[in-house]
């Protein structure tokens, strides 16, 4: 453990890293340089191709730091590391940080345990900002806060994520490890998408949570990789995903007695299906696809719910109330003449 830091507040940084090697040495090193906190740093290696493990070990002979470094046998993906690193963690917290990204300053982890401890929060989630992945330039900052907002309920942070208020990633949020662990809030190994479901998952059910007004966290931008063209198996293995996805947030909704929350849960999986509908059709999706697709994925409205809605949600969520060899054809309706740029 590094000297001179306080044991209580122990976070377990959690990083998985896979042929990474142009960024993994500044992700470390931004962990490493924290100040004011113990950590631990668990590096998880997901068997890369390239010398990303090398400036891994080279940068901890480098620091003396608490860290450990978990081996894959075989590529098992982002959502098998993060859960790897979940079960060796022994932090009060634990924090996933991608390894192309990195953390804003010195004191973010420090900054993040304080506002966790001070208001008893389960979990604490900072802004952050698009940064260009080769030179750090700040390209945008996301969501802006303003000020402190402290949600003490179940209900509060329901409303505050289905608002679209928080940002559906794993990284970048400080959250208990006993919470993770007793609610066995595990990533989905071999799906795309894992973030979402994830963080549905954990926003469904937190008790309490923070949203800190600073900047905390740098995500890397990749202009590449959103150029990139979809081919066929791409986009068959992101229309499985998000299968896998809808129904296993469908199965955290149907667990719920308080009917308020489980409307509000229920009206977001219907405007996350839509966006995955539409982002499949700009990647390329076929109207065979598509059609397969939404067969599998539609979940027709009750009408209870559906009086419910604001008159934009019910010209957006019209599709499904409608049979689905109807509402198909209603929602390629919409996108052509709403959604498509």
């Amino acid at each position: 453990m590094c000297q001179n830091r306080r044991q209580m507040y122990m976070v377990s940084v959690i990083i998985p890293v896979y042929n990474v090697e142009a960024y993994v040495e500044r992700c470390l090193h931004s962990v490493v340089a924290q100040k004011q906190i113990a950590l631990e740093v668990i590096v998880v290696d997901d068997c890369g191709t390239d010398s990303s493990m090398n400036i891994v070990k080279r940068v901890f002979e480098q620091v003396a730091c608490s860290h450990r470094i978990e081996h894959h046998t075989r590529n098992r993906g982002l959502s098998a590391a993060r859960n790897t690193g979940l079960d060796v963690a022994r932090g009060k917290y634990v924090y996933f940080l991608d390894s192309d990204d990195w953390l804003k300053d010195e004191t973010v982890l420090w900054q993040l345990v304080e506002i966790a401890e001070n208001n008893q929060s389960v979990c604490v989630v900072g802004e952050y900002q698009d940064c260009e992945s080769s030179s750090g330039k700040i390209m945008s900052i996301p969501y802006q806060y303003g000020k402190l907002h402290q949600l003490h309920t179940s209900a509060e942070v329901v409303d505050c994520f289905v608002n679209n208020r928080i940002p559906v990633t794993a990284w970048n949020k400080l959250v208990r490890r006993d919470f993770l662990q007793e609610n066995r809030l595990y990533f989905e190994e071999g799906i795309l998408h894992e973030d979402s479901l994830w963080t549905f998952q954990l926003m469904s059910r937190l008790p309490s949570l923070t949203l800190l007004p600073e900047v905390t966290y740098c995500y890397a931008l990749n202009p590449e990789s959103i150029m990139n063209k979809m081919d066929e198996t791409k986009i068959k293995r992101r229309t499985d995903s998000s299968v896998v996805v809808l129904d296993k947030m469908e199965s955290v909704v149907d667990s719920f007695c308080d009917i308020p929350t489980k409307n509000k849960l229920s009206v977001y999986i219907d405007e996350t299906r839509n966006y995955m509908y539409r982002r499949l059709l700009t990647d390329g999706l076929t109207w065979q696809m598509f059609t397969r697709f939404y067969r599998q994925t539609h979940r027709p409205m009750k009408w209870k719910k559906w009086g419910k809605l604001s008159m934009k949600q019910k010209v957006a969520h019209l599709d499904q109330l409608l049979p689905s060899y109807v509402g198909r054809y209603y929602f390629l309706f919409l996108y052509k003449f709403l959604y498509q740029k």
